[in-house]
């Protein structure tokens, strides 16, 4: 394992213009810190059809409230546009940037309406920057909705649902029927569908079911993925439910709902057969490996592994596309835990590469005392192959996401400290060879 350190790079960039202060450091493999007065995050990118990379992060200017920053970045990291969005009177929050088909971006997230007391926040933009709608949205007066990511979904049985779905978790507790929630139903999966056409905006209650939660547990939902079935959308996340061999640990979750957001089926089979009772496993991000390729088609799980002395390790899961939740064994299931984080890092993200049907993973590792990017590159058997290359400053820093362009070259977001460990946060760009190294 090689550790870059930027201790002298780093402290070059307290100025307004940072993405203009570090130079190319071999060919056109860079490192280059984005924002303006204040801190600024790296959370999420994508890359558009004009090969642009459009970043998204959040912003803290000095006296102000925290906006969302984004900013569209050509292969060679220079800033195209740059656009503050949310509620200015408001705290906001990014989670998750997607590329919608027609070139529009969809930006979801959080805005702070009071404490405890956050709504979704949706926005779509121009691919040239340009603000189009947007929506602030909570399922009940005073509840708590936490963002994880947001899906574009095309029309399924009925034309008109056609749209976006944010994923999260809602402390709005479904209590139908006679249930009344214990002290360990803290929330519930969220699942809020919008609208595209004519405007964006959620779809009603009598519409579409909000909310998905077993009793006596806490809920989650990372990641809603359209299944083969027009009539059916996979949910992934993670529950700490208690029944069957559930012993009350979190572990990773995995169940269907129809297009009218209501769980289709009985799910317990399955459900039973996931995960290590031993440790919790929190989900953090799903990929969805849309190939051609019985064998590889489906989604890759990857997520944070947490056992009883606090220490943590990746876990990886591949499911085949069409899941069979009546399974009474993992044949269509793989299960890896073989990557270790060290203790108290659990930030991980990542992604499939259809040319050479291999994964990368980006995910935040202690190292020494410091916090650090650490990035690998898994085979399609979710084994090692390269790696972990860690980069990190003397500080805190922390992994946002990583994709690779088709000509190899790696491209990492995240988030470094400048300038020691009281510096200020800033959004790091990096543009690696195609085994993750900055240098040659």
């Amino acid at each position: 394992m090689r550790r870059i350190v930027f201790i002298v790079l780093i402290g070059l960039i307290l100025s307004c213009d940072t993405e203009r202060n570090i130079p190319l450091l071999a060919e056109d493999t860079f490192l280059k810190f984005y924002g303006v007065e204040g801190e600024q995050t790296g959370v999420d990118f994508v890359l558009t059809a004009d090969n642009a990379i459009v970043m998204v992060g959040n912003s803290n200017m000095p006296g102000g409230t925290q906006m969302i920053y984004v900013v569209k970045v050509d292969l060679l990291g220079n800033v195209i546009w740059e656009n503050m969005i949310g509620l200015a009177n408001k705290n906001n929050t990014v989670k998750d940037i997607e590329l919608h088909p027609d070139g529009r971006l969809v930006i979801a997230g959080e805005t702070e309406m009071a404490v405890n007391d956050r709504d979704i926040f949706l926005q779509t933009m121009s691919g040239d920057g340009n603000e189009l709608e947007s929506v602030t949205h909570g399922i009940s007066i005073g509840s708590d909705e936490e963002v994880k990511s947001v899906s574009i979904i095309g029309t399924g049985i009925f034309a008109n649902q056609q749209g976006f779905i944010v994923a999260g978790a809602t402390t709005s507790i479904d209590t139908e029927g006679s249930y009344i929630p214990t002290p360990r139903d803290i929330r519930d999966a969220m699942h809020v569908r919008f609208t595209d056409l004519p405007s964006l905006q959620a779809m009603p209650a009598a519409s579409w079911d909000t909310r998905t939660g077993k009793n006596d547990s806490e809920d989650v939902v990372v990641k809603i993925i359209r299944s083969s079935d027009p009539n059916l959308l996979y949910c992934f996340g993670y529950t700490n439910t208690v029944g069957g061999t559930a012993s009350g640990d979190f572990k990773y979750w995995v169940f269907a709902i129809n297009d009218a957001g209501e769980e289709a089926g009985d799910l317990e089979a399955l459900f039973n057969l996931l995960g290590q009772a031993s440790e919790d496993e929190i989900l953090k991000s799903v990929l969805d490996v849309d190939i051609s390729d019985p064998f590889d088609r489906g989604f890759l799980l990857n997520g944070v592994a947490i056992d009883n002395a606090g220490n943590r390790r990746g876990y990886f899961v591949k499911f085949r596309r069409d899941i069979n939740f009546g399974a009474t064994s993992l044949t269509d299931v793989t299960q890896a835990y073989n990557v270790s984080f060290g203790i108290g890092s659990d930030k991980m993200n990542g992604f499939y590469n259809p040319f050479n049907n291999d994964y990368l993973i980006l995910g935040t590792q202690n190292s020494d005392r410091f916090e650090d990017l650490s990035l690998f590159k898994l085979d399609r058997e979710i084994q090692p192959v390269w790696g972990p290359e860690v980069f990190g400053g003397e500080s805190f820093d922390e992994a946002g996401a990583v994709l690779q362009l088709p000509d190899g070259k790696i491209m990492v977001l995240g988030t470094m400290t400048v300038s020691g460990l009281n510096g200020q946060k800033k959004m790091a760009l990096m543009k690696l060879n195609d085994k993750g190294k900055l240098l040659r």
